[in-house]
């Protein structure tokens, strides 16, 4: 399978070159999603197959950039707390590995250069709205391939009971269902738009049965929706119908022993290994090496494998997220959704995996999308992206525009502001 891998490299590499930025993005987020699956012909070279996602993404930087006036403006506020938040994380995680002479100073290294690399190299060449709908479009293909698997080939698609896809696991199917409706959120310019999005996911979470999944779901609705009172009536009646039809479709599964309403606590083991870590060693922890069993809650195994320093440079991460989130709406909503599942999840604790690369990517394309005026608008109005054209732009040059301030533009002032057809 090596050589398999050797082969399709160079071919890879040349389809990123020559297919549209947006495919061969689609093609980089499939490989590091397929990274992590649960087919038996890639499992055995996960890392592998990360290997060419990351080089697929790095091809794809190395075309021609957008021009400077496609770029969004003035993101200087939010960069920094991004490249932060991916420092915080490999600085911890060799802080880990140093302290107890363990083998990760290197993985921590190159996960730190995917992390950036995933964040900011599609950004180059996409808008960050084209990003961002490039990632949506990638984890709707996941999920519905993961559907058409569960029906042909069912005992690959579900283990233990529990529905995984295509994904290494089920709880892994569960975080994509989350991103997935995050982005969702940031894309659809009417809410009539959610209801296939809802019921989809809602079907393909109660199969999983993912617990923290379901309630970081529910916690990015209900977060959505209070920063968006104005349109919190029209959201909730679709959200209901999607949902109802979700668990119609899979009512038999809630109340199984696998099933999303399980009662059985499988946190307590995380709880007792970060107890007795700290105990044994309060400011280093016992090491990732050290750990009896998986701690799933990143927080806990920050604690747990790095002690109070580690688990104080993942807070300090952890920071950093919701510092950068403070652009928008739907980036709040979404990275505090995904704050509260990683307290239930481990996925924080590692730079190189599917969750991580797939999560920078789209903080970093909603982090900087509100700072491009024209793109604001566009969302607001549900008119065409400013990089497309379209009358919205027209519009704003023949007429007045109100700030958030309040204060009126005129149409001088805001000509000045938007890219012109010989900046291009």
């Amino acid at each position: 399978m090596t050589l398999e891998l050797l082969a399709a490299g160079p071919v890879l590499v040349l389809l990123a070159l020559i297919l549209p930025p947006r495919a061969a993005m689609v093609l980089g987020l499939l490989l590091i999603m397929a990274s992590s699956t649960s087919l038996p012909i890639l499992e055995p070279v996960n890392i592998g197959v990360r290997i060419l996602a990351i080089g697929v993404i790095v091809t794809l930087a190395a075309r021609t950039p957008l021009g400077a006036n496609a770029r969004s403006r003035d993101d200087r506020s939010t960069v920094p707390w991004i490249v932060a938040f991916v420092f915080a994380i490999g600085l911890m995680l060799s802080f880990i590995s140093i302290a107890h002479n363990e083998t990760g100073i290197v993985p921590a290294v190159l996960g730190v250069m995917s992390a950036l690399v995933f964040a900011f190299a599609p950004l180059r060449v996409l808008t960050p709205r084209q990003v961002i709908h490039t990632v949506r479009d990638a984890l709707l293909i996941v999920l519905l391939a993961s559907l058409v698997l569960a029906a042909v080939a069912p005992e690959i698609a579900f283990r233990g009971g529990r529905f995984q896809g295509l994904s290494g696991n089920a709880n892994l199917l569960g975080f994509y269902v989350l991103l997935y409706l995050g982005l969702v959120l940031a894309t659809s310019t009417k809410v009539q738009s959610l209801v296939m999005p809802v019921s989809l996911s809602g079907l393909v979470l109660i199969l999983s049965g993912s617990r923290a999944s379901a309630v970081a779901v529910v916690a990015l609705f209900l977060a959505s929706a209070l920063l968006r009172v104005g349109a919190t009536r029209r959201l909730l009646p679709f959200l209901m119908v999607g949902a109802l039809g979700a668990m119609l479709l899979a009512q038999d599964l809630l109340t199984s022993d696998t099933g999303l309403l399980r009662v059985n606590n499988t946190r307590s083991e995380s709880w007792n290994q970060a107890k007795g870590a700290l105990q044994l060693d309060p400011l280093r922890g016992v090491g990732l090496e050290g750990l009896k069993v998986q701690v799933a809650s990143s927080p806990l195994r920050a604690l747990a494998a790095g002690g109070l320093i580690g688990g104080g440079l993942l807070l300090f991460g952890l920071f950093c997220l919701l510092v950068a989130a403070r652009r928008n709406s739907t980036l709040k909503a979404l990275t505090f959704a995904a704050v509260l599942h990683s307290f239930a999840e481990g996925w924080l604790v590692s730079l190189t995996g599917p969750m991580v690369l797939l999560f920078v990517t789209s903080l970093s394309a909603l982090a900087v999308l509100p700072l491009s005026l024209e793109d604001e608008l566009g969302t607001r109005t549900g008119g065409p992206p400013a990089d497309s054209g379209g009358a919205t732009g027209d519009k704003l040059r023949g007429g007045q525009m109100r700030t958030r301030g309040s204060r009126r533009l005129g149409s001088s002032e805001v000509s000045k502001m938007l890219p012109t057809a010989d900046a291009n």
